[in-house]
């Protein structure tokens, strides 16, 4: 399998959270050698509540210029590594088309898969779902009965799902007219696509129940920020989840733009 494409954005604006120069506070982190980095999911194609379409929103300005937008939730973020999709999705869409392009993803669940409609009635965000089945209603009622029937005779399945085979090549032909008319932005349609196609292999989250996106991030804690920041401690953050060269490469690329640049 092909590598996956990042794209990493750091934080070089960071100092001005604590409202300090550069200089200032490059001599605050002085002593820091390492800084904790893990994977988080920061976006969703699934939202359960309006935190959670916060949290996109959020990401989507980080990607877009606000740097400090993601510092939330007991966290301050150096740097954010996005899947290179995610990244051209959310730099590439204004915040509106992004709502829509959730709405039109989850629509398409809903009608691919009949059997997870209660869950989705139950679970996902109230305002987002009454969108989607508004949607759904709309454009995709003639699905509303859309199941795959399971036999241990592989050739009495075939027989007895023809109609379905029949309804999901009808489907794959309506999604695409309803993506391309109703979101705008086909960087994702690989990965948000609710039914198996060729074209697509094994991209698509929707098919793997996968529907957030998992990005590395590198960040202090709201204690490691009053800590050293706040209480000037010289702590060197080496902890079991640190890392060495995340630390290396967000110091260097803030000297660049705010010491060497200035």
């Amino acid at each position: 399998m092909a590598e996956k494409k990042t794209i990493k954005i750091f934080n070089t604006e960071i100092h001005e959270v604590a409202y300090l120069k550069p200089a200032d506070f490059l001599e605050k982190v002085e002593n820091v050698r390492m800084i904790r980095t893990g994977n988080s999911s920061l976006f969703t194609f699934y939202p359960t509540d309006k935190k959670e379409l916060e949290r996109n929103r959020q990401t989507w300005e980080y990607v877009n210029g606000n740097l400090n937008a993601m510092n939330y939730e007991f966290r301050y973020y150096f740097c954010i590594e996005f899947p290179e999709w995610l990244y051209l999705f959310l730099k590439y869409s204004t915040w509106e088309n992004v709502e829509k392009s959730i709405i039109v993803a989850l629509t398409g669940l809903y009608t691919a898969a009949p059997r997870g409609r209660d869950f989705i009635n139950e679970k996902v965000e109230k305002d987002t779902l009454v969108k989607v089945k508004k949607l759904f209603m709309t454009n995709f009622k003639e699905f509303e009965s859309f199941v795959y029937i399971q036999t241990e005779d592989m050739e009495l399945m075939d027989e007895i799902n023809s109609d379905y085979w029949e309804k999901e090549k009808s489907f794959v032909s309506k999604f695409d007219y309803f993506f391309r008319d109703n979101s705008g932005n086909p960087v994702i349609l690989p990965f948000i696509y609710p039914v198996p196609d060729f074209r697509f292999k094994e991209h698509s989250l929707f098919i793997r129940q996968k529907f957030d996106v998992d990005c590395a991030n590198s960040y202090f804690t709201d204690s490691d920020w009053d800590n050293i920041i706040n209480k000037n401690s010289t702590d060197k953050l080496d902890r079991s989840e640190s890392q060495e060269e995340p630390w290396k490469r967000w110091k260097s690329r803030f000297v660049d733009k705010n010491i060497i640049g200035e």
